[in-house]
């Protein structure tokens, strides 16, 4: 594990935690699967989920909600992979 500071941030880098082939894949799947949505002038995709349904609503020059979606399989995969890594669940 490697310790990246960053000033309001502090993010935790877990290089090679997911196998390069197994990446790959995720990635293209969830590019091409999910259903990404753009509002207003936001200049990338969003998809929004948790696990309570609850939507989500931010702001600063436009403010958007976005409805929580399903957990997608491979996100699922992820998501477990990143739990056993950290001992959590």
């Amino acid at each position: 594990m490697s310790d990246v500071s960053l000033p309001s941030a502090p993010v935790d880098y877990f290089p090679g935690f997911m196998p390069q082939a197994d990446a790959d894949a995720a990635s293209a799947v969830l590019s091409s699967e999910l259903d990404w949505v753009r509002k207003d002038k936001v200049p990338r995709g969003e998809y929004h989920l948790n696990d309570h349904g609850l939507s989500y609503t931010y702001g600063g020059r436009f403010t958007n909600t976005y409805e929580s979606q399903v957990w997608h399989p491979a996100l699922l995969d992820v998501r477990g992979r990143l739990l056993e890594l950290l001992g959590t669940d």
